[in-house]
């Protein structure tokens, strides 16, 4: 959990989130609890999907520069040879390289537990060290340091190292494959069932009383779940069927899932395709700092550095107290970042690349089936219309400009209306009138508007004022933003 939320903390405003909320796969709140890890089980399949997702694109990019040094007769690297070159020369294809790292880490992690590899385990576990340090997560860095070292430590010991080499590190509750638990999670199953609803709490400030439900707690946990197995008994084949995960239906689900992820990172332009030197977020035009860039270039590294000095210096030399405090990083992340608007051109040659890419396959379609750009323009060719927004973004301008197309339409009428009620816009008034010889606003107030107010009133029945309310699902958001 603590990993997924130091790998939530890199993806914080990447717009990874918005992707998995325009695929479908999520909801926008359950998209932005996944940066907390607030469910566990949830935020793992997320990642999981998302690696799955990168990982084909990363083939479809190298696929394009394969194609694409054939057409210009060039010598083609080999895939190990261009991802370096990529990842030195595009901060993009760098991040979400680094990205789809962590996530397979956190795979590779969750797989050793489930299938109890020892092996495999401390492997996994050592490489996940050095991004706590870098991100001064300090505590879990400066305890899982004390971890892996007494993991090496019991490797050497030929009778324990046996019994984990055959996975009795962790637990395995049932005769599922790739079920296997770490010994902590266990324990809250059975802290679970021993509380019910609301059996155990408070035994935290009795130490008597506390020292008696951890002796307990287990065997009342077990006399649980054999009455439960009494009322309700198991099928008999139950303990030889796969895992969950292995189901058709799950299957078909996950590989829909990957595939709408594909498609809308695809439209905003594939990251592994990115050859500009800047560093762009998905879905947006935003441009991250380069501080930022050079922070997760230099990450791996610096938290290795940092776990070795720390194993060196407080756990074989005791050099140092182990309770001294630990270096901070300050690493610059996406997340607080100051941004810039991508410029003018790169947004131009955007456009132009999907515009060329539009109608090659527009081309293409016209060699096998009957049509015509008047038919081909009769429909939305892009998500967001060129018409009313840019790169994904609306369009910003004055509700003063209308008037010129207006006024074309309908020529202005000098007649008077005897009307019982008048309505104003309070925001047009405000604008309209000059402030004057007020220099407050209650001046304005008493002085200006009010006075005004009430030599209309003179000429009707009834006068309303209306003012704007700026609602979060407006379009007037965008005014305000761009204000």
């Amino acid at each position: 959990m603590a990993f997924l939320k130091a790998l939530g903390s890199l993806l914080r405003d990447s717009g990874w989130t918005d992707v998995l909320v325009q695929a479908g796969v999520t909801t926008v709140g359950t998209a932005d609890s996944f940066l907390s890890a607030a469910h566990v089980t949830k935020t793992r399949h997320a990642h999981q999907l998302t690696v799955c997702a990168l990982y084909q694109l990363m083939n479809a990019a190298y696929e394009q520069y394969r194609l694409s040094c054939q057409a210009l007769r060039e010598k083609i690297m080999p895939v190990d040879e261009w991802k370096v070159v990529m990842t030195e020369n595009s901060p993009t294809f760098h991040f979400w390289a680094l990205i789809m790292q962590l996530e397979v880490l956190v795979r590779a992690f969750l797989s050793s537990v489930r299938s109890g590899d020892f092996m495999l385990y401390q492997q996994y576990i050592a490489k996940m060290v050095p991004v706590f340090f870098a991100l001064d997560q300090h505590n879990y860095a400066r305890w899982m340091s004390v971890h892996v070292n007494d993991m090496k430590k019991i490797s050497a010991i030929e009778s324990v190292s046996h019994e984990f080499q055959q996975g009795h590190f962790v637990l395995q509750k049932t005769g599922r494959p790739f079920s296997r638990l770490a010994l902590d999670h266990a324990h809250e199953q059975n802290n679970a069932i021993v509380k019910g609803d609301g059996g155990a709490v408070g035994l935290s400030g009795n130490p008597a009383a506390l020292g008696r439900w951890m002796v307990s707690g287990p065997e009342v946990a077990r006399v649980i779940q054999e009455f439960q197995r009494t009322l309700s008994p198991p099928e008999k084949d139950s303990e030889k069927l796969g895992h969950h995960e292995q189901s058709l239906a799950f299957q078909v689900d996950f590989a829909d899932n990957v595939t709408k992820i594909i498609d809308v990172i695809k439209e905003a332009g594939n990251p592994f395709a990115e050859r500009t030197c800047d560093f762009l977020t998905l879905q947006s035009t935003e441009i991250i700092s380069a501080a930022t860039h050079e922070a997760m270039k230099s990450m791996l590294t610096t938290g290795m550095q940092q776990y070795t000095s720390f194993v060196e210096d407080r756990l074989k030399t005791k050099t140092k107290k182990f309770s001294d405090p630990i270096k901070r990083n300050n690493m610059v992340l996406i997340a607080g970042t100051k941004r810039k608007k991508k410029g003018t051109g790169t947004c131009k040659l955007s456009i132009l690349k999907k515009n060329n890419s539009l109608f090659s396959r527009l081309y293409i379609a016209c060699q096998t089936r009957p049509g015509g750009l008047d038919d081909f323009f009769q429909h939305e060719n892009h998500s967001t219309p060129p018409s009313l927004s840019s790169e994904g973004q609306i369009r910003p301008g004055l509700k003063s400009r209308l008037m010129e197309c207006l006024e074309q339409l309908s020529p202005p009428e000098a007649v008077r209306s005897d009307a019982d009620v008048l309505i104003l816009d309070g925001a047009a008034i405000v604008h309209m009138i000059r402030p004057g010889a007020a220099k407050t606003f209650r001046a304005y107030a008493e002085d200006v508007f009010l006075p005004h107010i009430t030599l209309l009133l003179q000429t009707v029945s009834r006068l309303d004022v209306i003012w704007n309310m700026y609602r979060t699902d407006s379009l007037k958001k965008t005014a305000r933003e761009v204000s």
